[in-house]
């Protein structure tokens, strides 16, 4: 299962929040994704199945190694993908924070995170908690979300996008990065992480969001 805690800037009114930040629409973008993160990464078998060591070969699991959880015990995890993501019987749940901004304090923060003197749509801050201190909680904290609705409305609208989907997307790629997945390396990494990101937003009912590039 999937903790979620949502959060906002008071400049960002109460109407946006109901409209688009609702927390049982988030929760099931980002239970969607997480689920089938887990679904490509682990082997499908039958959740009543014992646990078996990981194959290194494994489609996507090195995106899940590296650089922020080097020891995690992925197979604590359902693999069942019917179950996008539940866990089994005491095994922990991931918690995110999702932190909804304007576009002054998203300047900010781009710039203080990035160095980029611009407001962004999304920044990913990945737990820095020690792997032992992570191991001792009931959640495994996979970090912080910080979208600026203002950059959101702004781009869905260029796009020709719903503010909703154009979300999501979002949603979904800045969950990726703090699993590890980033296409900044180079072109391999960019398009493993968009086919998973294609792969997550299908199952969601957006629309491809790379087709026109």
């Amino acid at each position: 299962m999937v903790n979620l805690s949502v959060h906002s800037s008071d400049l960002v009114s109460q109407e946006v929040l109901t409209r688009h930040y609702a927390i049982e629409r988030i929760t099931h973008v980002v239970q969607t994704a997480w689920g089938h993160v887990l679904s490509s990464v682990l082997p499908c078998v039958p959740s009543d199945a014992p646990l078996t060591p990981l194959p290194t070969d494994t489609k996507h699991l090195s995106a899940l190694k590296l650089p922020y959880y080097p020891t995690i015990r992925w197979d604590k995890f359902v693999r069942d993908d019917e179950k996008l993501g539940h866990q089994k019987h005491g095994d922990k749940q991931i918690a995110i924070d999702l932190y909804i901004t304007d576009f002054n304090e998203a300047r900010e923060l781009n710039q203080k995170s990035r160095g980029k003197d611009y407001p962004t749509n999304i920044l990913s801050y990945p737990s820095d908690l020690p792997q032992a201190v992570q191991e001792l909680m009931e959640e495994l904290p996979l970090g912080e979300l910080v979208v600026c609705h203002d950059v959101i409305d702004r781009q869905a609208q260029e796009q020709g996008k719903t503010v909703d989907d154009h979300l999501t997307h979002l949603l979904v790629h800045g969950l990726l990065h703090l699993l590890g997945f980033d296409h900044e390396l180079g072109q391999y990494e960019q398009e493993q992480m968009e086919s998973l990101e294609i792969e997550i937003l299908a199952r969601l009912n957006v629309t491809n969001p790379y087709e026109s590039d």
